[in-house]
């Protein structure tokens, strides 16, 4: 007896309503400075990251952090500093890194049990400014005498980097400085013998003093 065989056409899976609502948004870089007492600051609230079509059916209702690749985990740099909150699944940062870290990029993945989607984010935090080291690179100088009423500008003292150097410009801003007395704590008034301009902090001095004359004087930036 010949065997018989039949095939029967299975019926395509209906998508759930949840299949296809979650979508993203496109995010600027964020940058945040250091702050010991910022430890809860929120970097985006979900539905800035995230757009939902059906929120009344489809809502988020888990949210992990990885890498910028959204499998590894966070990089180690950030992993301590940013949560991801386990009630709104807002992206919470912890401003709290004295040393800082250079634009780092991380990836959030919700899902509604349904669908998952994910996010690539790069987040910045600027160091600890109170930290930085100042290196002195200042000397004594002379000047020989010259005729002119005229203040001298000194080539050599024309910008603050002239008198320190330092390597966190881009974290905390250029240096400002401003002349002092000596011992640094009383202004320096004498301006008629040694100035500084306020903008470029060049220093400018007295050259037609006949008999000479020291000066010591504190700058302080």
């Amino acid at each position: 007896m010949a065997a018989k065989s039949t095939s029967h056409k299975l019926p395509k899976r209906k998508l759930s309503e949840c299949d296809a609502v979650l979508g993203t948004n496109s995010l600027d870089d964020k940058t945040y400075a250091y702050d010991s007492g910022a430890t809860t600051t929120v970097m985006f609230t979900n539905s800035a990251v995230f757009t939902n079509s059906n929120t009344a059916n489809c809502a988020v209702t888990s949210c992990t952090l990885k890498a910028s690749d959204c499998t590894a985990d966070m990089p180690a740099a950030i992993s301590s500093y940013i949560t991801v909150d386990g009630s709104d699944y807002s992206i919470k940062i912890s401003q709290t890194s004295s040393a800082g870290y250079a634009l780092t990029a991380f990836c959030i993945s919700c899902t509604n049990g349904a669908q998952t989607e994910t996010k690539t984010i790069n987040v910045k935090q600027t160091k600890d400014c109170s930290t930085s080291t100042l290196t002195d690179v200042a000397s004594d100088v002379s000047i020989d005498y010259g005729a002119s009423s005229s203040l001298l500008a000194l080539s050599g003292y024309a910008a603050a980097s002239n008198f320190f150097t330092y390597a966190d410009t881009t974290d905390c801003g250029a240096l400002t400085c401003e002349l002092k007395a000596a011992g640094c704590s009383s202004s320096w008034s004498d301006t008629s013998d040694v100035s500084m301009d306020a903008s470029t902090y060049a220093v400018s001095v007295k050259q037609n003093e006949a008999a000479g004359q020291v000066k010591t004087l504190c700058v302080k930036c």
